[in-house]
């Protein structure tokens, strides 16, 4: 009984390890703050959905999504200490709130800045995920 119950919680163990997760890597000199955006589709909710700010310092990597990836594709705009950022063509923009952490429903709509003066939209880039399995996406100084 003890082996059964070992073997299994090691494969559990192995299997969460195993699921496809979304991280970012600072690779630069300053703490990076990256807000991420992805379309939802479930019975509850289907549209744009951004949140945001994770905070990952110099040398750090940090799981932004865990679990399995449900999308083939996410979207990111970061930002660093110095004003260095990380920003797309405007091809994709999505509503942030700048401060505060945030997560905002229909992120892509108009509505969402009313009354509110910290909420404007910026370019995020894509990212593909290939087959849904973990990825790690460096930031570097270069990038802009």
């Amino acid at each position: 009984m003890k082996k059964s119950i070992l073997i299994f919680a090691f494969s559990s163990l192995l299997y969460i390890n195993m699921q496809a997760q979304l991280k970012f890597k600072n690779s630069e000199s300053n703490p990076v703050d990256v807000a991420i955006a992805y379309y939802v589709k479930t019975d509850e909710f289907e549209g744009w959905y951004s949140s945001g700010w994770y905070t990952i310092d110099p040398g750090e990597t940090k799981t932004l999504i865990a679990g399995d990836l449900a999308y083939l594709s996410y979207y990111y705009y970061a930002k660093d200490t110095k004003g260095g950022e990380w920003k797309g063509g405007g091809k994709y923009n999505f509503i942030i709130e700048n401060g505060a952490a945030f997560k905002i429903k229909n992120a892509n709509k108009d509505y969402q800045l009313e009354g509110n003066e910290n909420r404007k939209y910026k370019a995020f880039k894509k990212v593909d995920v290939p087959d849904r399995s973990p990825y790690t996406l460096t930031l570097t100084e270069e990038e802009d």
